[in-house]
């Protein structure tokens, strides 16, 4: 409930209604006493008005792959539905993807929900109420002032078809009582519903809207979405184009790739006809993010062919770094248009993009999770020797142990042969299995048949040696001896939790893909013991042994073998200056790095000291000012899948921002501290150096002055005066200072950008460094074109009111103060300066929404008018001097309405309409 209407309903004054508001979404429930800011008869009215009713989370599942966490809420009339938490790109903020619908009717192939049938539609509390509790789990486990930014309404339902409730929880949402969520980080997504889309635009007009495509081709999108049977694509996308004019937001364009139906290159070269089209009909280009399929399982039934009859389900793992992709993405670029490759994550969890779906209410166990088909219970290791004993003395064998001691059991049962009791072909069977996380909790899962007879127990064994299985094998360098103890650890790991079940499927296709690695690293080691090696003197092989066992032991604390760090230190220098040996962000030279980071130095991947990152992002439709949602490029989605080379192709990027940590109010205020001293140190020297030129600058700033009094014929030298003794030293001192400030701008500006770059996108870094090139440019400009040619005429008719007085004998002479002149030179570079800046003024508003070109085109000769009053106050009274003073003014002007047309918001056509008519009463008056 808004504060207006908890008002209206209970009778109570607005500023009580907003804080009792601020208090039950904070709280979940109304206070039993009044706190001091809320009167207790407010509280009292608000309270008899009806009883705050709330959602109970039934399980929480977080993705053991990416941060992105499901979670699942059961209704009042039992019914469960389903949320997604989605990590942004700057830490500490997170989106939220919410349900609209119990299910929904619309049937869309690729979507899981579609298959479930609607069951009713969500209130709007029941929508508001999921973002309050992913915002109350979030601030319990992630903590840190972590917050939920964006709403992203993609969950299960169609929002549109339940546009009343939809649209007052987004008034909700976005009350700065209540969750206070910007907005413009709304996102509306719809299979297409053009009556909602039309009601969104004139009842929220700030939020953003997605439209899920399927297809381009009629056909093919009424197979796999039969809304397309309803509401056809040119109604939907003419519907679409209305909101784009009416709100300026450009719609993003889902487009969910199906493996063989609509990934070929000439669905390509049709969508990006329609973007196209649809940028020249409309004047804004849509935003354009592909979304590999995500598998719903066999069990869910076949995707629907192009031509109508079923085929088969789709792969798992569809377009993860295929060439089929990138032959699409390429028509696309071909054609001009540019897109973004969405990666959901949380795919292990059913978190993905089209995998939300719960089984109806009586199918599910108490407690949330689904009910297995045999009895669930926990895996419990064979208790053996000194392991029954030691289960005995703690009341079970089980119970919560730290992580060494666990593996010491299993290590010791491995050696007795206590897993040979697990072997032979068997089938699966459920189990629970207790999860190592931060977070947590049980999963069920079901094991896969599997055998471990033969022929996969044979890859467990250890290889013989080249000399035959009676041979000895060579003995590896002790440089590589480290790397050798890893690699067998690795393998002990992998064939210890491969026997004990407790490694899923992903983690041993893992594990399989480092084995060729090992095997090449371990050949390599025999090559090296094979080669003959040349002797030399005993206190020079202890040198390089010692050598070798600090390059082996930094290699096993990150994989680097050098002590020093990519910083250019060694590795504890590092960490007490920098910081940045600690939290895994240098690497040593030549070694192998760890995408998990693991030591101190671990976050190089294979390069010499390279910073370990992700590739190149793109946006979501769901974010406005470029916080991708759960969006990784192509390079990052195959860096996560563990293709070749993806790893050196992500090299050097940016960090990944979810490694980093924010920091705190006072961190904060030491880096500013440290940002002002230095600059404050650099400007006392260029102070310093600017009081050993002062006599040279006051000598070019007079050369104006100088070149008017010799213009004017006026008697004697010209000449500035002091009228106090301490008049020069403080006019010698300001000289200095403003010489020392833009002697020292450039370092300033450094550390000013230092301190705000690690809060910036690699987006709004592209923008801040042009406005600020551009920015300088301008006000270097507009104060040579004051010095050039305002000055000389500004002088000369100032100078032009000395001489004597017709008739009166009385003599005007010019007595110019040190001080006066300098303030004055100074307000006049100034002014010229900022009045250069009106391009970059007015571009940021008409960015900003505020200002429009057609606007600016009528309020143009008003600013003509202003340009030449200040140029007649400023300049002689001849048309010359004004010119020279009004023309550029106007000019700038003229370039302020171009950028506006470039780069500003289009009009809207209310805006366009009420031109038009001022151009015809114009017209019809002139």
């Amino acid at each position: 409930m808004l504060p207006e209407e908890l008002a209206g309903a209970c009778g109570i004054d607005l500023t009580d209604a907003r804080r009792i508001v601020s208090l039950a979404h904070r709280l979940g429930e109304l206070p039993a006493r009044a706190p001091a800011t809320v009167r207790r008869a407010a509280l009292e009215a608000a309270r008899s008005a009806g009883e705050i009713r709330t959602l109970a989370l039934v399980e929480r599942r977080a993705s053991a792959e990416d941060p992105f966490v499901k979670y699942a809420f059961r209704l009042e009339d039992g019914a469960t539905i389903e949320s997604v938490r989605i990590p942004l790109e700057r830490p500490g903020r997170y989106s939220a993807c919410v349900s609209s619908q119990v299910g929904c009717a619309l049937a869309c192939a690729f979507c899981a929900t579609g298959r479930m049938g609607l069951a009713r539609n969500l209130e709007a509390w029941e929508i508001v109420e999921q973002v309050r509790l992913i915002r109350r789990d979030l601030g319990a486990t992630v903590g840190g002032g972590a917050r939920v930014h964006g709403v992203l309404f993609q969950g299960m339902g169609e929002p549109l078809a339940n546009a009343d409730r939809v649209i007052q929880a987004i008034r909700v949402l976005s009350e700065p009582s209540a969750q206070a969520i910007d907005m413009r980080n709304i996102t509306v997504c719809t299979a297409g519903l053009p009556s909602g889309i039309r009601r969104l635009a004139a009842e929220v007009p700030g939020v953003r809207l997605g439209l899920s495509l399927g297809s381009v081709r009629p056909g093919r999108r009424r197979h796999l979405m039969p809304i397309d049977g309803a509401h056809p694509l040119d109604e939907v996308l003419a519907a679409v184009g209305e909101h784009a004019r009416a709100t300026g937001h450009a719609p993003m364009w889902a487009y969910t790739l199906l493996a063989g139906q609509n990934d070929a290159d000439e669905d390509a070269a049709s969508l990006a006809a329609l973007a196209r089209g649809f940028a020249a009909e409309h004047g804004i280009s849509p935003r354009l993010s592909l979304i590999p399929y995500n598998a719903i399982g066999a069990a869910d039934g076949p995707l629907p062919s192009p031509g109508g009859a079923e085929g088969g389900a789709a792969p798992a793992d569809p377009f993860a770094r295929s060439a089929r992709l990138d032959a699409f993405r390429a028509v696309l670029s071909a054609a001009g248009v540019g897109s973004i490759v969405r990666y959901s994550g949380g795919g292990d969890v059913g978190a993905a993009c089209g995998q939300l779906a719960r089984p109806p209410a009586e199918a599910q166990r108490p407690g949330g999770r689904r009910a297995s088909p045999g009895p669930a219970r926990r895996r419990r290791l064979p208790p053996s020797g000194r392991t029954r004993r030691r289960g005995r003395r703690e009341g079970r064998y089980g119970s919560p142990l730290p992580r060494a001691l666990a593996c010491a059991r299993v290590r010791l049962q491995l050696r007795r042969g206590n897993g040979a009791r697990h072997r032979g072909h068997h089938r699966g069977r459920p189990t629970t299995v207790a999860r190592d996380d931060a977070d947590g909790g049980e999963l069920d899962r079901q094991d896969p048949p599997h055998d471990h007879r033969a022929p996969d127990a044979e890859r467990h064994r250890r290889p013989d040696p080249p000399g035959g299985p009676g041979a000895r094998a060579p003995r590896a360098p002790r440089a590589l001896a480290g790397q050798r103890d890893r690699d067998a650890g690795e393998a002990r790991h992998r064939r210890r939790h491969h026997r004990h079940g407790r490694l899923g499927d992903a983690a041993r296709e893992a594990a399989g893909a480092r084995a060729p690695a090992a095997a090449g690293r371990a050949a390599a080691a025999a090559e090296r013991a094979a080669a003959p090696r040349a002797r030399v003197p005993g206190p020079r092989l202890r040198r390089l042994r010692r050598r070798d066992r600090r390059s082996a032991q930094a290699g096993g604390r990150g994989g680097g073998r050098s002590r020093r760090c990519a910083g250019g230190g060694r590795r504890r220098r590092c960490e007490r200056r920098c910081g940045r040996g600690r939290r895994g962000e240098h690497g040593g030279a030549g070694g192998r790095g760890s995408a998990a980071g693991r030591g101190e130095h671990g976050r190089v991947r294979g390069g010499a000291g390279d910073r370990g990152g992700t590739g190149d992002r793109g946006g979501a439709g769901d974010r406005s000012d470029g916080e991708r949602s759960g969006v990784m490029s192509q390079e990052q989605a195959a860096a996560k899948s563990g293709s070749p080379g993806a790893a050196g192709a992500s090299s050097g990027a940016e960090d990944d921002p979810n490694e980093d940590k924010p920091m705190s109010f006072w961190e904060h205020l030491d880096e500013l501290r440290k940002r002002l001293v230095r600059s404050i140190l650099v400007f006392f020297a260029a102070c310093i150096a600017g009081w050993e030129v002062r006599e040279k600058l006051l000598h070019y700033l007079t050369i104006p002055f100088v070149d008017a009094w010799r213009e004017q014929n006026l008697p004697g030298n010209p000449s500035l005066h002091f009228g106090a003794p301490a008049a020069a030293f403080v006019a010698y001192f300001k000289l200095s200072m403003i010489g020392g400030a833009a002697l020292a701008s450039p370092f300033i500006f450094y550390q000013l950008w230092a301190f705000v770059a690690p809060g910036l996108y690699a987006r709004e870094k592209r923008y801040v460094i042009p406005f600020v090139l551009f920015s300088t440019i301008l006000f270097v400009g507009g104060g040579l074109f004051g010095w050039r040619a305002a000055f000389p005429i500004s002088f000369g008719y100032f100078l032009s009111m000395a001489g004597t007085l017709d008739g009166g004998g009385v003599t005007i002479t010019p007595t110019v103060m040190m001080g006066d002149y300098l303030d004055f030179v100074a307000q006049l570079l100034l002014g010229f300066g900022i009045i250069f800046e009106i391009p970059l003024i007015v571009l940021f508003l008409s960015i900003a929404g505020i200002v429009n070109y057609l606007q600016l085109i009528l309020f143009g000769r008003w600013f003509v008018f202003a340009a030449f009053v200040l140029a007649a106050i400023l300049t002689p009274p001849d048309i010359t001097s004004q010119l020279v003073m009004a023309v550029p003014m106007c000019l700038l002007y003229v370039l302020s309405i171009g950028l506006a047309y470039v780069f500003g918001k289009p009009p809207t056509d209310d805006q366009r309409a009420a031109y038009k008519k001022r151009k015809q009463k114009e017209v019809s008056e002139g």
